[in-house]
């Protein structure tokens, strides 16, 4: 999926955030939903969302290497330097 500026424009939009709150959400519903984004870890919760961000560099390295390299959406990530916080 192309990052175009007004591509979403007036259509409704879902974001999944983390955490153990997710638990309790049946999320199978977002699977045909359109225009799903994903923040972190809630990537392998709605494997179908458009994109995935993150700012979490733990999670960028830990997760690269296996189940988010095979993320279909678009991957958007701002990955601040460890210790730089």
């Amino acid at each position: 999926m192309e990052l175009v500026e007004g591509a979403w424009r007036d259509k409704p939009c879902v974001i999944v955030g983390g955490g153990p709150s997710l638990k309790s959400f049946d999320l199978s519903c977002l699977k045909t939903r359109a225009r799903v984004i994903v923040i972190n870890r809630a990537f392998l919760d709605v494997p179908t969302a458009d994109i995935w961000f993150s700012e979490d560099a733990r999670v960028i390295t830990e997760l690269w290497g296996s189940r988010l390299r095979e993320f279909k959406g678009t991957k958007v990530w701002h990955a601040i330097e460890k210790g730089a916080v």
